[in-house]
């Protein structure tokens, strides 16, 4: 069984600096495939993570009063069109939960009311239809191969509300394809961009069926059977709890500062902490001018999850 890395102790901070080939900043998926990645180059790895755990935004616990396990945080994949999810499960033989019928009830609320019937009806079928081709037609447009900053998409940098509005669509039907953006994205319409939303539907092969419910797969053992499998693989120098509060960029080395005066030094660091979080990292030099925007702006996902 891989060790349980999640519970180690932290050391207490050492007197001199610790010197690594790489250090990776954040212990959810993206540093630890870092890290694995690294390690298997060859290079001496440091991964710290503010946690007590690992895994990031994905977490698996026990449902209190129960002998099942939930997800408390990301959950849902999709692999034959997130091909580095099949990477990882072609390399650890990881494997699909098996399907749940979870019924085909919904509770539509519109105009103060619920009710479990469709909510579009007559003209607004036909408007739906129509915005659906429009959809697809603009995902077209997005090469998921070319950065997005490297294409010509000028004309769908616009917000998700500006885009759907300019299909000249009912005030209920507009709605409803808002209302599905909004549950993808944890934000408002006005809030994320329709590049966002479009480059995930040319993702999914410019199916529309991406805007409303493509992701229905999940882990079997839950996204802490990737956490493990990562570990147990790379068995990487992880230092919990230890919260990254400075990144300095000096000749020849980047010096990472911990909560606590801790210093770690190294030839190149990545980090990988999700972009609400770098309000809490002093970067030496600051940042450029658009990731210190982007920072400042933050991430729009105000999305919880209810059991």
């Amino acid at each position: 069984d891989p060790p349980d890395i999640r519970s180690t102790p932290v050391a207490p901070p050492a007197a001199s600096t610790e010197s690594f080939d790489v250090i990776v900043v954040g212990g959810g998926f993206a540093g630890l495939r870092a890290a694995r990645d690294l390690l298997d180059a060859g290079r001496d790895v440091l991964v710290l993570e503010a946690r007590e755990r690992l895994g990031g935004r994905t977490l698996m616990v026990p449902f209190p009063g129960s002998d099942k396990h939930v997800e408390l945080g990301a959950a849902w994949v999709a692999p034959r069109y997130h091909r580095w999810v099949a990477q990882e499960m072609d390399r650890y033989g990881l494997a699909l939960a098996e399907p749940v019928d979870m019924g085909a009830s919904f509770n539509w609320r519109f105009d103060g009311e619920v009710s479990s019937a469709f909510p579009l009806a007559g003209d607004q079928l036909f408007e739906l239809e129509r915005a659906i081709y429009r959809i697809i037609e603009a995902s077209h447009r997005i090469d998921t191969d070319v950065p997005r900053d490297e294409g010509d998409l000028t004309a769908l940098d616009v917000s998700v509300e500006e885009f759907l509005r300019g299909l000249d669509l009912s005030e209920r039907t507009y709605d409803f394809l808002a209302g599905f953006g909004s549950l993808g994205s944890g934000a408002e319409s006005s809030e994320w961009s329709a590049i966002t939303a479009l480059s995930l539907i040319a993702a999914f092969d410019c199916s529309a069926y991406a805007w409303l419910a493509a992701v229905t797969d999940k882990f079997a053992g839950g996204t802490a059977a990737v956490v493990d499998a990562l570990v147990g693989d790379a068995q990487p120098d992880v230092r919990l709890s230890t919260a990254v509060e400075r990144v300095e960029q000096r000749p020849g080395e980047v010096v990472v500062t911990a909560a606590g005066g801790q210093t770690f030094a190294a030839s190149a660091v990545i980090m990988a902490v999700p972009l609400n979080v770098w309000r809490d990292i002093e970067f030496v030099p600051e940042l450029s001018e658009a990731k210190a925007a982007l920072r400042s702006e933050g991430h729009p996902n105000r999305m919880g999850k209810l059991w």
